[in-house]
């Protein structure tokens, strides 16, 4: 069961709020129907339906090319958890198999070089993340690995012989014997949360699990993340991690030498290198870095190439105007994938030249999670045309000659809802800077109606807005918009997708994202679109933030949500993990002003606007202090305002039961003050959870 806190705190049961199992009518739960031309019935969607929908997880293209497994999922609110299963297509003849079943979930299938096994994780009789693989054509599954603290991703060599996987490191004889004090940790020396390489035997594992060999070396490394790749003569792994004693804790570049038990760090920059691949040849590292560079600079990242034995690195993607992502460098050449603005695409550089073509179309294409058969030929992928209502649908293509081939239908899911159609939109800002968003209409919308308007605000700073149907988790979208209502995302200044100078212009200009906001919906005002009496808005994380500086700032809005957002900038700085120094330059003790102007809280003394509050309790990102502090400020100014605090979640909710109730706060916050629904008490059950 989920549970959260709705402060006040006066009643005990409140702190433990449960669902209660009764159906309510309202309209989360439309039953309404509409006729189609062809004669198909629609129905309204309910909350629970769409929250039910299934997606496509990450789809692994067989090294012969042969067939594509992919995951798909959905959430599971009776075991408060999500179901993921392995399916597998044959793409010449579409014949779909799924390959597992059942309670156990699967999840980052990888195939073997010789395209006779899937390797997976999935959680043991102890609940530990372990390794397995199964084979996909008898569906055999063997537990390989017992590691003592679990798995966290893997890759396999190139004969089939060993799996290298990262874990928890065994505790160090100091920290046992320290244990006779209590528990403590010294910030900033204890090696607490050390992950290391390990290596299995296949042969070995086979016949019966094992931790495998933990790398010892003379460098104690941690914070290796993924992905970390073998050489190709399989001598050699290459990683990225955070040795220990490091200055600036970022990572840095590892060769991993397996004869001789030997490491060797090739890259030592400041500020991160990761994501390394060796080139076909062995010689060459490609890595993802930001070469050194400062403040907002740093989030531009680059492709840098470096010797295999160690130099110089130098960036090759200069020419690329955007964040690029490495999916792999074959004999063809490097691939790679990053943002078009609000499309994403697949590229090819030639690394003698640096020079780069596009692989993927149309030009408003939705790609991800792209992977290439052993010789480079065919190409697997997620996409959405934005001119579709589409879901993400499995896809598959030649390189060379791209003519993407569905596999999947799992949109058809949305076939039997009315939904809400998008459309991107562009105005200027109040200095002239051309601003991009996604208005969502209702399917009967007409421009001799005004409608109400609510805003959703993106996070990261630097994340974007996309013409792709939402999971409608937390802001349920297309129930708003089908009540009558128009959704606004903003893609503000500092968005990524639209080139390093426009993420740039996010330096210190937090209120200019916000007048990028406010632009928008005069833009949509000016057009005769909107009730300016009915305007709402909400977001998460840097969105929330910019949803509360705004609320608080403004009384443009009827009502507002904020989602473990920041209130107070300078005490972010002291408690959080907010990259203040980058965005902001300076340090409150160097620059107070500027934490003050941009601060939600400064604002409070005047504020009106009816505030709902979300936060986890056990948020690291933005501490719960913050959420403390707006809901203290504005109740000091008797503003309407709810905080609820969700238990045992950090900077998101990723439990079914808990994201569920986080979406109908907002529902049912936005259903009263824009639509005019009862509000009910949100310490007390709300609706019924799907099973």
């Amino acid at each position: 069961m989920p549970t959260f806190r709705v402060q006040p705190t006066f009643m005990k049961s409140a702190l433990q709020a449960i669902f209660f199992f009764g159906i309510i009518l309202s309209a989360s739960a439309q039953t309404n129907t509409k006729l189609q031309k062809d004669g198909n019935v629609q129905i309204y969607p309910s909350l629970d339906s769409l929250l039910s929908i299934k997606s496509i997880g990450e789809a692994a293209i067989s090294p012969d090319g042969k067939f594509v497994a992919y995951e798909i999922n959905k959430r599971n609110f009776e075991a408060d958890g999500w179901d993921s299963h392995l399916w597998m297509i044959e793409p010449t003849t579409s014949k779909v198999i799924q390959l597992t079943s059942g309670k156990n979930s699967g999840w980052n299938y990888k195939w073997s070089p010789d395209s006779k096994w899937i390797a997976y994780l999935s959680s043991d009789a102890n609940g530990n993340d372990q390794l397995f693989i199964i084979s996909p054509e008898t569906g055999k599954t063997i537990q390989l690995s017992n590691a003592i603290s679990g798995v966290n991703d893997f890759a396999w060599d190139h004969k089939n012989k060993y799996i290298v996987y990262t874990s928890a490191s065994t505790i160090s004889d100091e920290l046992k014997k320290r244990k006779e004090y209590g528990s403590f940790t010294v910030i900033g020396k204890d090696e607490v949360s050390m992950t290391h390489l390990w290596l299995l035997n296949l042969d070995s594992a086979i016949k019966k699990p094992y931790p495998g060999r933990e790398v010892i070396n003379n460098v104690s490394v941690s914070g290796i993340s993924s992905p970390f790749s073998w050489s190709p003569d399989d001598s050699k792994i290459v990683f990225s991690g955070v040795e220990t004693g490091s200055k600036d804790g970022e990572p840095d570049i590892f060769v991993f030498s397996v004869p001789d038990n030997k490491i060797q760090k090739i890259v030592s920059q400041t500020n991160r290198d990761r994501d390394p691949q060796w080139s076909p040849d062995g010689e060459k590292i490609i890595f993802i870095s930001d070469m050194a560079r400062t403040g907002l600079d740093r989030y531009n990242f680059r492709l840098a190439v470096v010797p295999a034995k160690g130099g110089v690195p130098q960036s090759i993607s200069e020419s690329f105007d955007e964040n690029p992502r490495i999916v792999e460098w074959n004999r063809d050449g490097i691939y790679f994938w990053g943002g078009q603005k609000t499309a994403v695409h697949l590229f090819r550089m030639i690394p003698e030249t640096n020079s780069f073509t596009r692989v993927t179309q149309p030009d408003d294409i939705i790609a991800n999670g792209f992977s290439l058969s052993a010789d480079g030929q065919l190409v697997a992928f997620k996409a959405s045309p934005s001119t579709t209502i589409d879901i993400d649908e499995l896809y598959i293509s030649s390189v060379k000659d791209f003519q993407a081939k569905k596999l999947t239908t799992i949109s058809d899911q949305l076939s039997q809802y009315i939904l809400s159609k998008s459309e991107k939109i562009s105005w200027k800002s109040t200095d002239g800077l051309l601003i991009e968003g996604i208005l969502t209409k209702p399917k009967d919308f007409s421009l001799n109606k005004k409608y109400p308007l609510l805003i959703f605000i993106h996070g990261g700073p630097a994340d974007i807005s996309r013409l792709l149907k939402a999971n409608w988790a937390f802001y349920p979208i297309d129930l708003w918009v089908n009540r009558g209502a128009l959704m606004l995302q903003v893609d503000y200044r500092g968005s990524s997708g639209y080139g390093r100078e426009f993420r740039k212009l996010g330096y210190r200009n937090f209120d200019k994202q916000g007048d990028d906001i406010l632009s928008g919906i005069e833009y949509l005002n000016k057009k005769g679109l909107i009730d300016t009496t009915k305007i709402g808005c909400m977001g998460w994380s840097h969105g929330g933030y910019l949803t509360a500086l705004l609320g608080l700032k403004t009384n443009k809005f009827k009502a507002i949500s904020v989602g473990a957002g920041t209130s107070d900038l300078s005490s972010e700085y002291y408690h959080g993990k907010y990259f203040a120094l980058d965005y902001l330059g300076k340090s409150p003790m160097d620059d107070p002003e500027i934490y003050k102007r941009i601060s939600p809280v400064t604002y409070a003394k005047t504020a009106k606007t009816p505030t709902l509050i979300q936060h986890g309790d056990r948020d690291t990102n933005v501490p719960i202090q913050q959420a403390y502090d707006l809901y203290t400020a504005l109740k000091a100014q008797n503003v309407k305002t709810e905080l609820i605090v969700y238990n045992g979640f950090g900077h998101g909710i990723n439990k079914p039961k808990t994201l569920k109730a986080a979406t109908e706060h907002n529902l049912y916050w936005f259903n009263h003050y824009i639509f005019g629904d009862p509000l009910p008490d949100f310490s007390k059950p709300l609706s019924k959870t799907t099973k």
